[in-house]
């Protein structure tokens, strides 16, 4: 029992004062190890959304919640998405299956980076990656190495308790933030880098990997196409 708690901490970097977090965490390394029936998996979802409601309402200190939202690239439009778009494929995705990043309902946003050195070929510094929303910061990976088959890399979930979108960002070379954080939309939250198992690769360009669910009215997610409203999304 403690070494399997140790694994987790060390695993997941899911220290801190956000329990529900903490159980998010938790389940999304059941659902990968297929540990926990999709039934038992889905009825823990929805439990632990409520819960990180009530963290959210009582540690957000005066965050603003207003739909004010942020491309996620910092000096980058929605031009950078890839194939205009087109590269988000979403059937078969199943959050509650541990190959549900077999399709790809997500966009990949590149950045100028032709030697693959993770920093903008422009500026020769990293791209910062913002939060979209405000929300909760509800899983860090901070930690990855090139012998790892995670696909995500080090990677953020974001939770935003207004519009009950879970945000995913994917393959950073650094993380900004930390388990249980309440921020604001435009909060700086990593850098674009190339960790995780398919992006390390050459053949893969320098990418963010973003990728949207939406809560439903049974409060499950699914995932949905952000493509048409990042235009409207403010860029810095």
């Amino acid at each position: 029992m403690l070494c399997a708690l140790l694994i987790f901490l060390l695993d997941s970097n899911a220290v801190s004062d956000c329990k529900p977090c903490e159980e998010f965490v938790r389940l999304q390394q059941q659902i990968r190890a297929e540990s926990i029936t999709k039934d038992s998996a889905m009825s823990a979802f929805k439990s632990i959304i409520a819960e990180i409601h009530a963290y959210f309402e009582q540690n957000h200190r005066g965050i603003s919640t207003q739909k004010e939202w942020r491309f996620p690239l910092e000096g980058y439009t929605p031009q950078a998405v890839g194939e205009n778009g087109r590269g988000y494929r979403v059937y078969g995705f199943d959050f509650f299956a541990k190959t549900r990043h077999n399709p790809h309902p997500a966009h990949d946003i590149f950045i100028l980076d032709n030697n693959q050195d993770e920093l903008d070929d422009r500026t020769n510094e990293p791209v910062r990656v913002l939060s979209i929303s405000s929300g909760v910061v509800i899983e860090v990976k901070t930690e990855w190495s090139d012998t790892s088959r995670l696909r995500g890399g080090k990677y953020v979930w974001i939770y935003d308790t207004v519009s009950k979108r879970l945000f995913y960002y994917a393959h950073l070379r650094s993380v900004f933030v930390n388990l249980g954080d309440c921020l604001v939309s435009g909060t700086p939250i990593g850098e674009v880098g190339r960790t995780g198992f398919h992006a390390f690769k050459r053949r893969s360009p320098t990418h963010l990997h973003l990728m949207v669910l939406q809560l439903g009215k049974d409060d499950l997610p699914k995932p949905i196409n952000p493509y048409k409203e990042m235009w409207k999304w403010k860029r810095k």
